[in-house]
């Protein structure tokens, strides 16, 4: 799996465990010289009338959005919008076909994709069950900050944007295109369930 990521003359590629882990979510496909936008924390919430995608046409690009969700009620980073998969679902569902997602400043400590990629320690606490979807990967911190180098494109300063007026600030990523090829493969794993026994101190005959 990787993502290539060009703007004119430059072209910068990472690979798994390269600044780059693939999300619980993600759809094991590939997508060809798609254009990009961003869409905030990739939100759209009907009974506070918030919605990252008002503005932006996603349809057949590739959405990059922020982890998390805004600091601001009445949203929280344990909120259902947080959730990879209500990101996920929602960016497919307003025609996007991949998902690039960075974990913002302002909402905690950044994550490294291990050497591996099979695994980002602590990335998958706040998830459900993996649903089917659309490719979507993680990029840390330093790899957005280097291709934000190359296109010209900050995204952390769109988070303090968002959260300085507290409402949206989605955009197109003109000129950029993305490459992203998804592989995955899911194996039926046995596990062990530990059970400890503790013999009480009283009432030791009843049950």
């Amino acid at each position: 799996s990787y993502v290539r990521f060009t703007m004119g003359q430059d072209t910068l590629t990472l690979f798994l465990g390269e600044h780059l882990a693939l999300l619980p979510g993600s759809g094991g496909s590939s997508v060809a010289g798609a254009s990009s936008v961003f869409a905030g924390y990739g939100i759209t919430d009907e009974s506070s009338g918030y919605d990252d995608y008002s503005g932006i046409d996603a349809r057949g690009k590739v959405v990059w959005v922020l982890r998390y969700a805004p600091r601001q009620a009445p949203f929280s980073r344990r909120s259902p919008h947080a959730w990879f998969e209500k990101k996920i679902e929602n960016a497919r569902q307003h025609g996007a076909v991949g998902l690039v997602l960075v974990s913002g400043k302002l909402n905690g400590p950044d994550e490294q994709p291990p050497e591996s990629g099979e695994q980002l320690d602590g990335f998958y606490e706040d998830t459900k069950p993996p649903v089917d979807g659309i490719p979507a990967v993680f990029l840390s911190r330093q790899g957005a900050e280097a291709i934000g180098t190359v296109v010209g494109f900050d995204i952390f300063q769109q988070e303090t944007a968002i959260e300085q007026s507290q409402a949206p600030a989605s955009c197109d990523l003109l000129g950029l295109s993305v490459d992203l090829s998804a592989r995955m493969e899911r194996k039926p794993q046995a596990t062990r369930n530990v059970i400890g026994y503790l013999p009480g101190t009283d009432l030791a005959e009843e049950l």
